[in-house]
Formats: structure tokens, C-alpha cells, sequence
């Protein structure tokens, strides 16, 4: 896990940065846009 350079900034953005940077983060982001573009 990557922690943000700046604590007061935008924490959100921070997670989302970390979560880019880790495959597993990148698989799980991939399956749940799958899961709400798809048909359930």
C-alpha cells in the first residue's frame, strides 16, 4: 500500500492512486464496473 505524500490532501484520491498502483486493487475495480454495467 502506497500512503499519500500530502495527509491533508484529498484522501479519496490518494486511495484511488493506491488502488491503481496494486493489481489486485485494478482486478476488483475492473469487476465491480463489470458488475454494474452488466445485466445484475
Amino acid at each position: 500500500m502506497t500512503t499519500c505524500p500530502t495527509p491533508r490532501g484529498p484522501r479519496l484520491r490518494c486511495l484511488l492512486l493506491s488502488v491503481l498502483a496494486s493489481p489486485l486493487g485494478l482486478l476488483v475495480l475492473l469487476t465491480g464496473v463489470l458488475q454494474l454495467l452488466g445485466p445484475g
